[in-house]
């Protein structure tokens, strides 16, 4: 299936988009007073007010300090479509959801292993100077990590920004949180921190007047795989990713938006797009550390007294259970064409994987063929 990338103009980091359709959308600074709704789960259709009443603070606080010149008005009434904004002098109302929350426990099963031990001692003023891994001692040894559950914690949020007037959507962050250890009020803290910091970076890009002269590049289909086309949060994070950086990207060329505009053009297919995760098997560390240090006493030739030091130093064991670690991959085809010659300028397969978040392999796949395609059209 085929997917057409549309036009968006705003720049930012982070699985976040936003819709050009909304005219206000063009500028964010336009949105000054925003309704903030409680949490709501996607699971159940009615939510009782104040259901995550620390995540309602969190995000509120996190909002205030970071969205600068925004005045947040906290509702105390869930979201509902029908009555969404009224009764409130106000440019749009947020809307956050939880998607997925989930805590499993993975068990890190007792292993053997073999572990090398160091011991030795160092003198300080001794009767033949400073010495240093004196009676020095090394061996292997069997060790056992010992059997080990961790509870896993897993959050999945999204946080909609609508236009009061239309309705419309105007930005939609979608982001997620895995890691061990953690309570779900921590997790969402993370959360919480990465969309404020997101949205305070949105500003729209300064798109550059095409003067005479100037290449013209337009973006074609990218065509994705069924189960990513028919996820509108994959297609769209796609789509923000694969317009956003040829603004930023390229000095030479300018985007032409006309369906069938630019002398240049650029496509390609999206092999794979894919969140994961990765067992990683149980192991150990060691460190050296002092263990305890003593004062002694000895004579030179002409029977004068001196005080040395001797620190001893002992082998410690860190065990590292095994665990998860969490990945998101995209493997991509690209190429840059020249609609008057109709010959293939540029063509490139990628394989990005970033531990975070799917957009910042994309930016980064993006980003380095729009930088190598501006240097093609730049020799042209």
């Amino acid at each position: 299936m085929a997917f057409a990338a549309a036009p968006l103009v705003a720049s930012a980091h982070g699985n976040i988009w936003m819709d050009e359709s909304v005219p206000q959308a063009e500028r964010m600074t336009a949105y000054k007073r925003i309704v903030l709704y409680p949490f709501r789960s996607m699971t159940s259709d009615a939510l009782v007010p104040g259901a995550y009443p620390n995540w309602d603070d969190e995000l509120a606080r996190r909002l205030d300090k970071r969205i600068k010149h925004t005045e947040f008005i906290r509702s105390e009434t869930p979201y509902d479509t029908e009555t969404a904004g009224s009764g409130v002098d106000a440019d749009g109302y947020l809307v956050p959801r939880l998607r997925f929350q989930k805590e499993r426990t993975d068990v890190s099963p007792a292993t053997w292993t073999n572990v090398t031990i160091e011991s030795y001692a160092d003198i300080d003023n001794g009767p033949y100077g400073d010495e240093y891994h004196r009676d020095w001692r090394s061996f292997p040894m069997t060790h056992v990590i010992p059997e080990m559950r961790r509870t896993l914690q897993m959050i999945d949020c999204d946080f909609t920004l609508y236009d009061a007037r239309t309705h419309k959507k105007v930005m939609t962050l979608y982001d997620s949180y895995r890691n061990y250890g953690a309570d779900p009020d921590h997790a969402f803290e993370v959360i919480a921190k990465n969309f404020a910091g997101d949205w305070s970076r949105l500003k729209d890009v300064k798109r550059r007047e095409a003067k005479a002269g100037t290449p013209t590049l337009s973006l074609e289909e990218l065509a994705l795989p069924e189960d990513v086309a028919e996820d509108p949060y994959a297609a769209d994070t796609i789509a923000y990713a694969f317009r956003d950086e040829a603004d930023v990207s390229m000095k030479h060329a300018v985007l032409d938006d006309r369906p069938d505009g630019g002398r240049y053009v650029a496509g390609g297919t999206i092999h794979t797009y894919e969140q994961g995760e990765r067992w990683h098997d149980p192991f150990v560390s060691t460190t050296t550390r002092m263990d305890h240090s003593e004062w002694f006493t000895w004579y030179d030739s002409s029977r004068n007294a001196h005080t040395g030091t001797r620190t001893y130093y002992v082998t410690d064991i860190q065990d590292h259970p095994g665990g998860y670690s969490f990945y998101y991959h995209v493997n991509a085809t690209l190429y840059l064409k020249d609609r008057q010659t109709g010959a293939t300028v540029y063509t490139k397969t990628y394989d990005r994987e970033d531990a975070d978040r799917y957009a910042n392999a994309l930016h980064a796949m993006f980003g380095d063929f729009y930088r190598e395609a501006d240097e093609r059209i730049g020799k042209t």
